[in-house]
């Protein structure tokens, strides 16, 4: 394509924009609708990805020592613990904190057992293992038993099993709406496209009959196709960041500990993917609205 027709070609989709300005405001409202639809759903599937992934980094092992493990030892079974594959980070937890932990929480109202506790600490010395992968978790729990020096993994495969389903399955759930209502944006903005090329038949017709081709024809249409779908999602976007960035104060302290995604990061997210999503929607549907009329 030559600079001076791509120059015309744009020249005639803003004129397109203009001229037929009631079809186009329908056009840009669908995309606004359907993209703005589409991108809350993109924000709660990122949330819940988010959410997903640190869970499953909040899954753990508990690798115990025998009570008569000297304190050398016990570091050169840390040691090793560190050296196992899928083994994010070793956590040293020894009985005097593991008491602590017990006075303050399990027998905080209990005067007798922290009396018989403290003055001898039946616990043991610990290690908490944190997985790259939960799930291999049942290879791990199976080498740190092999460990020499540790008696006992405490084992939360079931659990760790079921954190992992669960999370697989709210990936899938996430994936699949945002596919069909991909599908369902490009059907709802292709079909009010056509309405618009249905109103401007006469004037596709006219340009066959003078000898353009298809492509020349095709253009002005494509590219009018792509700036009204640029401009829909531009506007969805900031409909959804803005009203998740209103929100996000709010809903912030009802997960606690629980991270979810940043207005930041779902600026990154949002604005880019939405903006290429609505140009190629805007471009696909204008390029498959047009096929009909070329034939004359």
């Amino acid at each position: 394509m030559k600079p001076r027709d791509l120059k015309y070609f744009i020249k005639r989709g803003i004129s397109g924009i203009i001229s037929n300005w009631l079809m186009s405001l329908a056009s840009v409202s669908i995309v606004i609708a359907s993209l703005t639809v589409f991108g809350i759903f993109i924000i709660f599937g990122l949330n819940m990805n988010y959410i997903s992934d640190q869970i499953e980094q909040q899954c753990q092992i508990n690798v115990y020592v025998s009570r008569d493990t000297e304190e050398k030892e016990y570091e050169e079974v840390g040691k090793r613990l560190e050296k196992l594959d899928n083994v994010k980070s070793v956590k040293a937890y020894s009985k005097e904190e593991r008491y602590e932990n017990y006075k303050n929480t399990a027998y905080s109202d209990n005067s007798e057992s922290i009396e018989a506790m403290e003055a001898d600490n039946p616990l043991r010395d610990s290690y908490i293992l944190t997985l790259e992968d939960a799930s291999d978790a049942a290879s791990v729990i199976k080498a740190a038993a092999e460990v020499k020096g540790v008696e006992e993994v405490k084992n939360s495969l079931d659990l760790i099993n079921k954190i992992v389903s669960i999370t697989k399955m709210i990936r899938t759930i996430t994936i699949w709406l945002v596919i069909i209502l991909i599908i369902i944006a490009v059907f709802i903005i292709s079909n009010t496209i056509k309405l618009g090329m249905f109103s401007r038949r006469k004037e596709i017709n006219i340009m066959k009959f003078v000898g353009a081709t298809n492509w020349y024809i095709r253009w002005p249409f494509i590219i009018e196709g792509m700036l009204l779908g640029f401009i829909g999602a531009l506007l969805a976007a900031a409909l959804v960041l803005l009203g998740y960035e209103a929100v996000y104060k709010d809903i912030v302290p009802f997960f606690g500990s629980i991270k979810i995604i940043s207005v930041k990061a779902a600026y990154k997210y949002v604005l880019w993917s939405f903006v290429g999503l609505g140009t190629v929607i805007g471009m696909l549907g204008s390029y498959t609205s047009i096929r009909k009329y070329l034939h004359v």
